[in-house]
């Protein structure tokens, strides 16, 4: 492995740890507050917020030693609007394909999946405007940021773009750290590299995981409500799965850059 490349895995690691351990202290001082009943119960959302916002904040100011730009780094550039439309269709696309590879797991990997719906329960959980900004707005901004800004910018300095997609998405995978969801996220991972590989901006996949989220999140209230409802609902996702491979052929065919490359950008 030459220097170059340790160096890039190094860096990996670091922003990767950095926000596990935000996660995990705000995770503790959260209960511990409870426990003295000086913090009301508000679930994993506060934390997922908090260390997020936190995490950004050590991102800058580590890139600033750095002499690098936060916003050119993790690629923060204009995106036009058929992108930006596109992309919000493509997130409920990818949360119609998710949802099918869930519940093909759901047979093979039953323990995997149990667990899975445990933490989900968990995390949805709480008061449900912070519910809302944490699974909606925080995690996804801060996760690609991670994932699709400071990790794929490190991993493309030293392989191709579509070994860069994959490793980025792989990482995104284990990072959730379960088996169920690390399957299927893995695949949402390769369709975000994907739209920032062909958009060149990050608004692209920030977009495609906010409205995926928000989308899961509002259909988890659903599950009680009648039939008519929940066919609409399942109509949709049909037509969203069907549009699926339009929508990521179009990104293809009308990419910003068609010569994608870590000295271009």
């Amino acid at each position: 492995m030459t220097r170059k490349a340790t160096v890039s895995f190094a860096w990996v690691f670091f922003y990767l740890t950095v926000y596990m351990s935000l996660q995990l202290g705000y995770s503790f001082l959260s209960k511990l507050l409870e426990q003295f009943g000086m913090q009301p119960e508000s679930g994993v959302g506060s934390t997922i917020i908090m260390a997020g916002i936190t995490a950004v904040l050590v991102y800058i100011a580590i890139l600033r030693l750095r002499d690098k730009s936060f916003l050119n780094e993790c690629r923060f550039r204009a995106i036009s609007g058929r992108h930006l439309a596109t992309s919000a269709v493509l997130g409920i696309s990818g949360l119609a394909v998710s949802s099918l590879l869930l519940a093909g797991l759901s047979m093979f990997l039953d323990s995997a999946y149990l667990e899975h719906m445990e933490n989900m329960e968990l995390i949805l959980k709480g008061n449900k405007f912070i519910v809302f900004a944490s699974v909606g707005i925080a995690a996804p901004i801060v996760e690609e940021v991670i994932f699709r800004g400071l990790i794929f910018r490190e991993l493309e300095k030293v392989m191709s773009i579509k070994a860069t997609v994959v490793v980025q998405a792989l990482l995104f995978g284990i990072y959730h750290f379960n088996v169920a969801q690390g399957i299927y996220t893995v695949f949402l991972g390769i369709v975000l590299g994907l739209s920032l590989a062909w958009t060149r901006s990050i608004w692209a996949p920030i977009v495609i995981h906010m409205v995926n989220n928000s989308v899961s999140y509002a259909f988890s209230f659903l599950s009680d409500k009648n039939e008519v409802v929940l066919s609409v609902v399942g109509l949709v996702l049909m037509l969203a799965l069907i549009l699926f491979p339009v929508l990521m052929r179009y990104l293809y065919k009308t990419r910003v850059d068609r010569r994608f490359t870590a000295h271009r950008n």
